[in-house]
Formats: structure tokens, C-alpha cells, sequence
């Protein structure tokens, strides 16, 4: 098993997203999120449930309201429609959640098409920067990898544990990758 504890997806599309002042998301708004106006698709088609999220720490939320049914409407309708959107039963709204197990933290989200609009690239941009994610200059693999695949240690955040060194990095893909355990020796 790759993750901690289960983690299940629950149908519920959103075309904008809540975030909350934390990690990833510290200093976005809502405006951020908001790809109604310039997306034809919804952003996300599913939220997250079950023990990772009961766990975990929530950083996005799928909206409750459907603005794209109050687009092009009088003002005057809007705000009925805001509260009935709100009202109405949607399902759970988790879309970004942060677990944290003993020694790792694990990021989850549904956000399958952030990056169909040139403002979801910049939005996504923006995430992965609040979790110290590089998206500019030298790559990744880059800095991180040398000619003969071996790890550049020397770049990545560590801490010290008696004799040990632990080293900290995460990794972003926008497909599945193959985990396995890896052991680096310092010595």
C-alpha cells in the first residue's frame, strides 16, 4: 500500500474551488480558483473521503455553488441563486488533502483539469510554489539527478538523526508513478 490509510474518491464536479489559509494554499484566494468564465469543463468531476481525509488536513474545497447556472443572469437573481447553490446537496467538498503519517506527509487532490486554461497553468503555479515546489529555472531532474542517474544529496533539504541523515523531497507527476522504498547511504 502506497498511502498511510484508504483513500477514496466521491462523484462531485466542481468549476471553482474554496482554498483554505494553509500550506499549499496560504496566500491564494478564491479568485484564484474560480475557472467558471473561461473553462467550458468542470475543473474537478470528484472529491476525496474516507480515513485520509478524516485524518488529513483539508486545502481545497470544491464550491457549492454552480455559478456557471447564474452566469449571464440578472444581478437581482444571483444572490437567490447563490443561496439555493449552497443549500443544495452536493456531496463531501475535499479536493486538496495533506496527511501526515510518522515521517512523511502525503498530498492528494482531484484537480484533473486545472491546466486546460492558461490561468489554471498559473493557479497550479502557484500551489505547487506554497509546497516548495520549483516550477522555474534549472529542472527538476536537473538539479536534483546527476549524468549517471545517481541523487545530487547535496541539494535537498535534510536533518540529522544521531549517525543518520534524513532527507526530505517530494515529487509532483502529472501521471502514476512507481514507488518503492529507497535507502541512501551517506557514508
Amino acid at each position: 500500500m502506497l498511502l498511510p490509510v484508504e483513500v477514496e474518491l466521491d462523484n462531485r464536479s466542481a468549476s471553482s474551488f474554496l482554498p483554505k489559509e494553509k500550506s499549499w494554499t496560504k496566500g491564494l484566494k478564491n479568485s484564484d480558483f474560480y475557472f467558471t468564465e473561461i473553462q467550458r469543463e468542470d475543473v474537478s468531476d470528484y472529491s476525496l473521503k474516507s480515513s485520509f481525509v478524516d485524518e488529513g488536513i483539508v486545502l481545497l474545497e470544491a464550491c457549492n455553488t454552480n455559478w456557471r447556472a447564474w452566469n449571464h443572469r440578472p444581478e437581482e437573481l444571483k444572490t437567490a441563486a447563490v443561496l439555493r447553490g449552497e443549500n443544495e446537496k452536493k456531496g463531501i467538498s475535499p479536493v486538496l488533502v495533506k496527511h501526515q503519517d510518522v515521517n512523511s506527509a502525503f498530498y492528494v487532490s482531484t484537480l484533473s483539469r486545472i491546466t486546460s486554461s492558461a490561468k489554471g497553468f498559473e493557479t497550479l503555479e502557484k500551489l505547487l510554489a506554497g509546497g516548495g515546489i520549483p516550477t522555474r529555472g534549472e529542472k527538476i531532474s536537473e538539479m536534483l539527478i546527476d549524468h549517471n542517474g545517481g541523487v545530487k544529496a547535496r541539494n535537498l533539504p535534510f536533518t540529522r538523526q544521531g549517525e543518520r541523515t534524513l532527507f526530505s523531497f517530494q515529487v509532483w507527476s502529472p501521471r502514476p508513478l512507481e514507488v518503492e522504498n529507497i535507502i541512501y547511504d551517506t557514508g
